[in-house]
């Protein structure tokens, strides 16, 4: 009988220890974050970047991991609070990456023998080092760096340091792009490129005095620049409206004539993402609307020889993302939006469709090895943040395989919600894709209040991809049905989809949330009487013209939301050209299309989040949306964080954040009780 009561007792204490927790706002922090996958040139092994947060920091941890592709064997290689970028060098004898001593420090250029020698500082640029890439012949590195016009690293230099000791603090401007995200810009300072030799680090200026300089902040996708195969020219991008990078053209510096040349003069959007093959053709991007950034992204190649360019895959209506070009210059890969996912392709230099090598999960950070024999990437859904994969080729498919593990002890240790992708009827009868997220221990018997998800962009899409700022299996363990679906204007789904809504951002996506609230009311596990929406940015304007027209929801929550389209112009997008015009040419669409303008039907108890260092969006929206809703007597509460930007990014804050919706959302949907 005793033994019967010990192992009782043991078997319980066993199940206690393996007992699944919820994906809460603390665990989800737990988890690591993977970025930045390197492959070194014969394939074998592969470099990755691991963040973490400790409780100890007010920062991330950062560390290198190197991983062998054949065995799976993960090695610590580097560990330093801000190491990061690690690129094998192309005869694979060493590891350059980018490192500072703490916070206040500028990121600066190391190299490291992979024999594991101690690490050289190559650079001390003043503005640090925005990224860099290997010269072919491993004797050089070319990087990209601010520097103040007309002037050298060094006088640029001397110049910020007497700067720190003048009481003047005005900063004066004369360009229309004074500020980004959650910085003020300097009108005078540039990107440009530079080089440094390995052994002297010598420092070698390639574009200050050429008349063209590099985009500051790359508003497209992959790489601004890019090297031939020679070592001897290279290509970048070069911002010809110096704002946000919305007219970008293409430079090409002809080592043997010491030319540079505009080679895509007449494109008046952007030509980006350029990539030299082994042949030295260059691959590179195109859109052609001016001021809509999700135009279609047209492949496009360059013969430096013939000065000839052609496109291929013309009849296709996707937009990849950066550019590979596979083995022995016969083809181009990529990660493309598509229907909800970000698939890899494989694109013939003809003007055959391309195909998608990938179905299930989303991809990125796609790379190469040198004789284009093994690639890797970094794979993630709704249900795992990222993790390392190789992609190898098997009977016609790339058959991943799972190379990093890092948070394979606390998955496995969390309760998650299953997902999956639906499709409802939308404005004009369009199909509408939708993520649904079921909560823990979902029961199709019971019913369920639903949280509606609406994305930012608007010119975006929400993929199978894992989300720390917004995440749905976090939201999904507070007992809800957690919805988020990829309404008109939307990327991923053709030109004719993503571009509906760009002279009006209001009707369709409204239109289309109305649906999607329809359709899962629909479903007999659905409580239609406690139905919330939220959503941040774009999502945020939008759960603004829900509050000002008819919705079923019981409460919205704004996060970082356009209240007043006027005032959108002191926002650093509105230097910017975009479709919709200016105001003045059409006030009246912009008042119909503007939540304040609605305001009298204000009536929604409404849930306002923002950051003062927001100025995608500036802190005003939220304050007018504010006073606004207390004049009417609407229950609302206003979330304000001074050291934020338009995304809520540190730990602490982070937590309060999920927590204050948490709270939110059960006082004003009575939200389903975790305990």
């Amino acid at each position: 009988m005793m033994n019967k009561i010990v192992a009782a007792f043991l078997a319980l204490l066993s199940s206690a220890a393996i007992a699944k927790v919820t994906l809460s706002p603390e665990r989800l922090w737990e988890l690591k974050r993977i970025s930045d996958p390197s492959i070194s040139p014969d394939g074998k092994t592969a470099l990755f970047n691991v963040k973490y947060w400790r409780d100890t920091d007010e920062h991330f941890q950062s560390e290198i991991w190197s991983v062998d592709i054949e065995n799976g064997q993960e090695t610590l290689y580097l560990q330093g609070p801000f190491v990061s970028h690690a690129r094998f060098s192309p005869d694979g004898k060493s590891i350059a990456y980018l490192s500072r001593s703490t916070k206040e420090e500028k990121l600066q250029i190391f190299l490291q023998s992979r024999s594991g020698s101690k690490a050289v500082q190559l650079t001390d640029v003043p503005d640090g080092i925005s990224s860099f890439k290997w010269y072919p012949n491993s004797d050089k590195i070319m990087f990209s760096t601010n520097v103040k016009r007309g002037l050298s690293l060094d006088d640029y230099k001397t110049f910020k340091e007497t700067k720190k000791g003048s009481k003047v603090t005005a900063q004066v401007y004369e360009k229309p792009f004074v500020r980004y995200w959650d910085r003020w810009l300097d009108d005078d300072v540039e990107t440009h490129l530079f080089s440094v030799e390995l052994k002297s680090r010598r420092l070698t200026p390639l574009t200050p005095g050429s008349g063209f300089s590099l985009p500051q902040f790359n508003m497209s996708v992959g790489s601004t620049y890019d090297v031939s195969p020679d070592g001897m020219s290279y290509i970048f991008a070069y911002d010809t409206q110096h704002d946000l990078g919305t007219s970008t053209d293409l430079i090409y510096y002809d080592g043997k004539s010491k030319a540079f040349v505009n080679i895509t003069p007449e494109n008046p959007a952007n030509d980006s993402s350029p990539k030299f093959g082994p042949d030295g053709q260059i691959a590179f991007l195109q859109s052609r609307m001016l001021g809509f950034y999700a135009d279609k992204r047209r492949i496009q190649i360059y013969d430096p020889k013939t000065k000839k360019t052609r496109q291929v895959a013309k009849s296709w209506d996707r937009s990849p993302s950066g550019l590979l070009w596979g083995a022995k210059a016969k083809d181009l890969w990529s990660t493309v939006e598509d229907q909800g996912r970000v698939k890899v392709f494989q694109i013939p230099l003809t003007d055959d469709v391309p195909k998608a090598f990938t179905e299930k999960y989303s991809y990125s950070s796609l790379v190469m090895n040198s004789d284009g024999s093994r690639m890797i990437a970094l794979q993630q859904s709704l249900s795992f943040p990222n993790r390392l994969v190789s992609l190898d080729a098997n009977g016609g498919a790339l058959v991943p395989k799972l190379l990093s593990r890092q948070n394979k002890a606390q998955l496995e240790n969390t309760e998650l919600g299953k997902v999956e992708s639906v499709t409802y009827k939308g404005s004009n009868g369009r199909d509408i894709q939708m993520w649904i997220n079921y909560p823990p221990n979902f029961d199709p018997k019971k019913k369920w209040p639903v949280y509606l998800l609406m994305h930012g962009g608007p010119h975006g899409a929400i993929n199978d991809q894992f989300h720390f700022r917004w995440n749905s299996q976090t939201f999904a363990s507070w007992g809800y049905v957690v919805a988020w679906y990829n309404f008109h204007g939307s990327t991923g789904f053709g030109q004719e989809f993503a571009a509906s809504i760009v002279k009006d951002w209001r009707t369709l996506p409204y239109r289309d949330t109305i649906k999607a609230a329809e359709f899962l009311g629909s479903k007999p596990w659905v409580d239609k009487k406690r139905m919330a929406a939220g959503g941040g940015s774009y999502g945020g304007y939008l759960a603004t013209t829900l509050l000002g027209a008819e919705h079923p929801f019981t409460t919205l929550i704004n996060h970082a939301g356009v209240f007043n389209s006027f005032t959108q112009v002191g926002a650093d997008y509105g230097v910017g050209k975009n479709l919709r015009g200016p105001y003045w040419d059409d006030q009246y669409s912009f008042l119909e299309q503007s939540p304040h303008w609605h305001a009298a039907k204000f009536k929604t108890p409404t849930l306002i989040i923002h950051g003062q260092k927001d100025y995608r969006v500036p802190v005003s929206h939220a304050l007018e949306n504010y006073n606004v809703l207390k004049k009417l007597d609407v229950p609302t509460k206003l979330v304000y964080y001074p050291d934020e930007n338009h995304w809520i990014l540190k730990r602490h804050n982070s937590i309060h954040w999920y927590e204050i919706k948490e709270d939110w959302l059960r006082k004003h949907n009575k939200a389903l009780d975790r305990s």
